[in-house]
């Protein structure tokens, strides 16, 4: 679930919420399973190019650049060793996309 809010032209900020399950076997620093619910949120700021625009469609691309990190507290997501570093990330994305 998010929001996007355009500011000038196809230039916004956005704002999500991922939420899923984590499960991983075998890390590879410790050897140890591993296994989560995720809430993780998520901040971009982007741009929308038209592509090809039609009288009822259009198709798009969206370059996204921000920032995604643990909702939940480093202290109870269980992710994996990490040293004591928070799960906090610099992302991009690349949506295409279509409106009809």
């Amino acid at each position: 679930m998010g929001y996007r809010q355009f500011l000038w032209k196809g230039l916004h900020l956005e704002a999500k919420g991922n939420a899923g399950h984590a499960k991983g076997k075998k890390d590879l620093i410790d050897g140890k399973d591993y296994e989560t619910s995720t809430l993780f949120l998520e901040e971009n700021i982007g741009y929308k190019f038209t592509i090809i625009k039609k009288t009822n469609s259009s198709f798009y691309i969206i370059p996204q650049f921000g920032a995604i990190g643990n909702a939940k507290g480093n202290s109870t997501i269980n992710i994996g060793p990490r040293g004591g570093k928070p799960d906090n990330f610099t992302q991009s994305n690349l949506l295409v996309g279509l409106n009809f």
